[in-house]
């Protein structure tokens, strides 16, 4: 399989699950529609832009980890 690093850790504390609620919770505050505004390149206030970042290390956590498959 292409040279594939594997599945990497995940940071102390975090779990799959831990990182699956947190998204969640951002979920439920609308963070999808704000992430796709920010992929848009729109400027989002500075709580909102926090709140993609977060989204944004999470899921790549998340998806670095294999908790998706």
């Amino acid at each position: 399989d292409f040279g594939d690093p594997g599945a990497k850790p995940l940071a102390a504390g975090q779990s799959c699950g831990s990182i699956r609620q947190e998204l969640d919770r951002l979920d439920a505050r609308g963070t999808q529609s704000k992430v796709e505004a920010a992929t848009q390149g729109k400027k989002l206030p500075p709580a909102a832009q926090a709140d993609v970042n977060r989204y944004n290390d999470l899921l790549n956590s998340y998806l670095g980890a294999r908790c998706h498959v």
